[in-house]
């Protein structure tokens, strides 16, 4: 993942131990951990959820695998970490302060958020982790504005539906995604369905 901004590695390792990226993250049952990881305190912890983030640039096929981790944000700085799966994990988060981001958009379910002169895509996730959250998302983009980040315009939309896809383990060789869809007019559109899996876990 590229920045042109400077980000701080914070290399404290989480703690806790039994949580899937696709479960809710909440402050109350996780905001310990997280906040000794980036080295602050759970009081200044004002948001945490899983999610996607990359540079817009990146995601010519949308979402894959490889753009899945955490998102953490407080009064001063948005922390990201990268990667999925349990959160014991040894990671390390990036910080990206708030005084470098110069703005927030909505655009179709996601954000894009300009950090310097560099356009980046977030997407907020709960229990699907290819599907974005609304609630979370207006959440996170009102903290935004309360920190006095400005709205732009948005000039193009990233593709939302990865191109590979992946079950969630061996044992769940079934899982949910979209997938083109022609009409007798030959229209494609994408529908929200089932997507038999090869057995494989993801990456």
């Amino acid at each position: 993942m590229k920045y042109l901004t400077p980000l701080t590695v914070v290399l404290t390792p989480l703690l806790f131990v039994g949580c899937s990226s696709t479960s809710p993250l909440t402050i109350k049952e996780h905001g310990a951990p997280i906040a000794q990881s980036i080295g602050s305190d759970v009081t200044d912890l004002k948001f945490v959820s899983p999610g996607d983030f990359a540079a817009f640039e990146e995601l010519t096929d949308g979402f894959d695998p490889s753009t899945k981790g955490m998102v953490a944000l407080t009064e001063s700085s948005l922390f990201w970490r990268d990667g999925q799966g349990d959160l014991s994990a040894k990671g390390a988060f990036r910080e990206i302060p708030l005084e470098t981001i110069t703005g927030a958009a909505l655009d179709s379910g996601v954000l894009q958020i300009r950090i310097g002169d560099q356009l980046h895509v977030l997407r907020l996730t709960q229990w699907n982790p290819y599907q974005s959250s609304p609630q979370q998302t207006q959440q996170f983009l009102q903290i935004l504005r309360g920190r006095n980040i400005p709205e732009f315009e948005v000039k193009a939309s990233i593709v939302q539906y990865p191109v590979k896809r992946q079950p969630f383990s061996r044992q769940d060789p079934v899982f949910m995604g979209y997938v083109p869809v022609t009409d007798g007019d030959g229209n494609t559109t994408h529908k929200w369905t089932v997507i038999p899996g090869d057995g494989t876990p993801p990456r």
